[in-house]
């Protein structure tokens, strides 16, 4: 008897340990799901090949791209050291996603087995600047542009905020937003006076005849992939007999968003370099400062998958982001509208304020400070990070604009004095 108690008791033990390692087995399985998922969603990569940067920054602090021509501006694409040629008639470098980790300081490709299964983090893709970098071809990730920046006097230095111009048809400051792509097959509004559609017209007709008097939906050129979609464009109809959808429902889509969603996927990396002459007048990393860090993350709170809120975007190194916290600078959406009466090429902006994780506007976040004298090296990169939940399969190429501008604040006054 005592030897069937023992018996029954030990085979108890084995289904026990038994569960708890199919429990273990989930939770594992669960995590792996859950901090890989978006790089399953990319059967086909999505890429971002028409890229607009625009670099500037207030009188007082200069930029140059060699240390010797100082300007207020610098053109992104001519200070990338692209290594195959930029031609007009060739793409731009383009971005494909990656990962940063900051343990490893450097960008991690998603590695696959030869049966498409994602590998374990160990065995991705190690990249470097000088094989990955500004590439048109295969072997392209992401763009690295480096440049300096100078001051008058000692400073603190953020990037701007953004500001709509012009009522909302231009911006200033920083922002990162998908370029509005005019919709070929865009109708104009029914034309309630004589009660039928007015097929093959342009939307500048519709609206320099003031004879329609529908009212003009929302076209959001936030993140919504479902709004954006081309394919879904009606057919020329009229609302009457032919079975599908009212023309007033499409007013709004006149435009598509050029970014398919890719401007909440992708970053702005800052490395911060000081600076110092030394004997021989040299500018030389300064060893009392050690390099850093930065991230930009733009559109922080919309998404593709219409979800709302700041989502942390995990590192592969095991952390709950990508580097600390601090070092991030969060961006709200930027998104555009239709213009009332729509037009070709014309919408209006809503730019995006800096906030902190839990959306409330905050001041722009020191980016460094820079001393009298002193030259500040600034390394930037632009990718689409892997790990972020936007990082999904766009089914195409998107189109970004993004505008990097620096502002200064001197010691003692608000503004910087400008450089003789």
């Amino acid at each position: 008897m005592k030897a069937k108690a023992a018996a029954s008791e030990k085979a108890k033990k084995q289904r026990r340990r038994t569960i708890i390692y199919i429990y273990m087995l989930l939770i594992l399985l669960s995590l792996f799901v859950g901090v890989s998922y978006t790089w399953f969603t990319l059967s086909r990569s999505p890429r971002v090949s028409d890229m607009n940067v625009y670099i500037t920054t207030q009188p007082g602090l200069e930029l140059s791209a060699d240390m010797e021509n100082w300007d207020l501006q610098l053109d992104f694409w001519d200070i990338i050291n692209v290594t195959d040629p930029l031609d007009e008639e060739k793409d731009k470098p383009v971005l494909r996603p990656v990962t940063w980790s900051e343990e490893q300081q450097c960008f991690v490709a998603a590695a696959y087995g030869a049966d498409g299964r994602l590998l374990a983090y160990r065995d991705w893709h190690n990249l470097s600047d000088e094989r990955n970098a500004n590439k048109q071809n295969f072997e392209g990730y992401y763009v690295k542009a480096t440049f300096y920046v100078r001051c008058g006097q000692n400073a603190d230095i953020s990037l701007s905020p953004a500001v709509e111009v012009n009522e909302g048809i231009d911006g200033s400051g920083t922002y990162v937003r998908g370029v509005p792509v005019w919709n070929p097959g865009y109708p104009k509004p029914k034309d309630e006076s004589s009660g039928e559609s007015s097929e093959g017209s342009s939307s500048e007709e519709s609206s320099s005849s003031g004879e329609s008097s529908s009212e003009t939906s929302s076209g959001d050129g936030s993140l919504s992939l479902s709004e954006v979609s081309s394919e879904s464009s009606p057919e020329s109809e009229s609302s009457e007999g032919g079975g599908g959808l009212e023309l007033e429902e499409w007013v709004g889509m006149g435009h598509d968003n050029g970014g398919l969603g890719a401007e909440g996927a992708i970053r702005f990396g800052f490395r911060i370099t000081n600076l110092k002459q030394n004997e021989e007048g040299q500018f030389v990393p300064d060893e009392e400062n050690e390099p850093f860090f930065m991230i930009y993350e733009p559109n922080c709170d919309a998404h593709v998958n219409g979800a709302e809120g700041y989502f942390r975007t995990p590192s592969m190194d095991g952390t709950e982001d990508l580097i600390d916290p601090e070092k991030i600078i969060l961006q709200s959406k930027s998104f555009w509208e239709e213009s009332d009466p729509i037009e070709h090429g014309v919408v209006i902006h809503t730019l995006g304020d800096f906030v902190d994780a839990e959306g409330t506007v905050i001041d722009p976040p020191k980016l460094f400070s820079i001393k009298t004298g002193e030259i500040v090296k600034i390394e930037l990169y632009v990718w689409l990070e892997g790990q972020d939940m936007d990082c999904v399969n766009m089914n195409s190429e998107a189109m970004i604009e993004a505008s990097i501008q620096f502002a200064g604040k001197g010691e003692g006054n608000s503004g910087l004095v400008k450089i003789e």
